[in-house]
C-alpha cells in the first residue's frame, strides 16, 4: 500500500515514516501543503496521512478538499494531537 504522508514536522514525519514502513507500507514524506498536492498530482497513493493542522501549502486543514476530491486516492486520514 503506497502512503503520503504530509507533515511539517520533521522530526514527527520520521517517526511516522518508519513506524509506518515497519508495518510494511511504502511511504513518500512531503515537508509542505504545496509539495503534498505535487505528490499525489503525480502519483496514486492510497492514503494520504496528514495532521489536523495547519500546514504551509494548500493541504491544510482549513484546504482539506483538493486532494480528497481527485478519484484516484481512497482515503485521506488525519494525525490528531490529544487535547
Amino acid at each position: 500500500m503506497r502512503v503520503l504522508l504530509v507533515e511539517d514536522d520533521l522530526e514527527l514525519a520520521e517517526y511516522v515514516r518508519k513506524g509506518l514502513e515497519e508495518e510494511g507500507y511504502v511511504v513518500q514524506v512531503s515537508f509542505d501543503g504545496a509539495a503534498g498536492l505535487k505528490a499525489a498530482e503525480l502519483t496514486a497513493f492510497d492514503i494520504i496521512v496528514r495532521r489536523n493542522a495547519p500546514i504551509s501549502g494548500r493541504l491544510g486543514s482549513s484546504q482539506a478538499s483538493p486532494i480528497p476530491e481527485r478519484s484516484y486516492i481512497t482515503s485521506t486520514r488525519f494525525l490528531t494531537e490529544p487535547e
